[in-house]
């Protein structure tokens, strides 16, 4: 997965935009099926969370691809 983020000027007031592409490409390449929202206090609340999710499908597919 190849991830490119940058910023102009070092405004740091879009931060939660680079977490939700960073969480869109996740979810895409994981093949988890609910959504993010763009909005800044849900991405900030549920990031642990969204990164639990990646982390917990990462590891059934990996547990998948050792089986077969």
């Amino acid at each position: 997965m190849l991830l490119h983020f940058g910023s102009i000027g070092g405004n740091n007031t879009n931060y939660f935009h680079a977490i939700y592409r960073l969480l869109i490409r996740l979810r895409e390449a994981l093949k988890i099926k609910q959504k993010v929202e763009l909005l800044e206090e849900k991405i900030r609340k549920y990031f642990a969370y969204w990164l639990d999710v990646c982390s917990n499908e990462l590891e059934k597919q990996l547990v998948v691809n050792e089986t077969t």
